[in-house]
């Protein structure tokens, strides 16, 4: 009998996969949630709805509208448009 904290169980390689991938995961899901948090202070309510709004759904006009707001940040001034 090992004494808890002792010793290392020995993972499986498809087991540590699963454990990396869902870390990974949720290390994207918290950063992007504080980044958004972060920038959604000078936000209106509608620009919030635009952000949140899946990629795909946007319309061009509203993508343009988006690199306005976040160009626009203080955070991002330093940094040339592309």
């Amino acid at each position: 009998m090992t004494a808890r904290g002792g010793g290392k169980k020995e993972l499986d390689p498809e087991e540590l996969m699963k454990r990396k991938f869902r870390a990974k995961c949720l290390f994207r899901y918290t950063t992007y949630n504080m980044v958004l948090s972060l920038l959604c202070i000078d936000l209106q309510k509608d620009d919030k709805a635009l952000l949140n709004k899946k990629a795909e759904e946007r319309t061009d006009q509203e993508k343009k509208y988006i690199f306005r707001i976040i160009g626009g940040l203080k955070c991002f001034k330093r940094y040339p448009n592309l």
